[in-house]
């Protein structure tokens, strides 16, 4: 007479099987929750334009303010030429710039 358990080779059947099973369940759900995170190629150019756009505005801005900074700059240099400041001093002024290009 036949045991009425699982042999082992049933076990092993089963729990292979149980295995694939939750690698499906597994794939599938990741698969559905990553799709919704990700956007389309229109998205994707028509974002990276908007920020392309901003970045050229704000260097435009940026190029203005070196400007303005430069004038100032210059202003002041000529200022402290006419200073009444110890010549010393006066050169370590105008040798500096200031940080600005």
């Amino acid at each position: 007479m036949e045991p009425t358990g699982f042999s082992p080779t049933n076990v092993a059947l089963l729990a292979a099987v149980v295995a694939l099973l939750s690698i499906v369940v597994t794939v599938l759900v990741t698969k559905g929750n990553s799709d919704a995170k990700y956007v389309t190629k229109e998205q994707c150019a028509t974002e990276r334009q908007l920020q392309c756009a901003e970045r050229a505005a704000l260097r435009d801005q940026l190029d203005g303010l070196k400007r303005t900074m430069r004038v100032a700059l210059n202003m002041n240099r000529a200022l402290v030429t006419y200073a009444d400041i110890p010549d010393e001093i006066k050169t370590a002024i105008l040798n500096n710039d200031g940080g600005v290009q």
